[in-house]
């Protein structure tokens, strides 16, 4: 019933085991539709996020209904303060579209001064694949420190963008 250090050890591990990535491009036609995907598996992210919001002592702010409707059997007490455990590790496993591009070339054969012209679509960061029930499974809250890695506290979810384009050679 006596926590102390010696009850304290490792647990997680924020260095992917396996990641990559695959790009391709499909043409047809005047059509061409190009693909990126990443990913990484095998790594844990400690999820401060979680663990903030369900802290009963108050100092972090706002608390969650669920944290009150499991105080004191799911999770802790209320005027308790949480510590760091295994019950905020996640697995961090993703796949992701990061990007896709859908583009049309046009027919230009009439104009002897443009040698291409195409319009496209793009998006990135179309969808992400995953389990870690945080904003951001790519978090690296802070930065270069290397005794927190793995660390996702206050990280913003990647931005998804949409837009159309014209290009062109002359």
């Amino acid at each position: 019933g006596n926590i102390d250090d010696h009850d304290k050890q490792i647990i997680g591990n924020p260095f992917p085991k396996i990641f990559g990535g695959f790009s391709t491009r499909v043409d047809y036609l005047k059509f061409s539709l190009d693909l990126n995907i990443d990913g990484a598996g095998g790594f844990n992210l400690l999820n401060l996020d979680a663990m903030a919001q369900t802290d009963m002592s108050g100092i972090y702010g706002n608390i969650t209904k669920e944290a009150y409707s499991g105080a004191g059997t799911t999770g802790p007490r209320v005027g308790s303060q949480n510590f760091v455990s295994d019950r905020f590790i996640e697995k961090g496993d993703y796949l992701r579209l990061s990007n896709m591009t859908f583009r049309y070339n046009m027919p230009v054969e009439k104009i002897k001064w443009l040698k291409t012209l195409s319009v496209y679509l793009y998006a990135s960061n179309l969808f992400t694949i995953t389990k870690y029930k945080g904003l951001n499974v790519d978090a690296n809250s802070f930065g270069i420190d290397n005794s927190r890695l793995g660390v996702a506290y206050g990280s913003y979810p990647t931005i998804r963008s949409f837009g159309i384009g014209l290009s062109s050679t002359f």
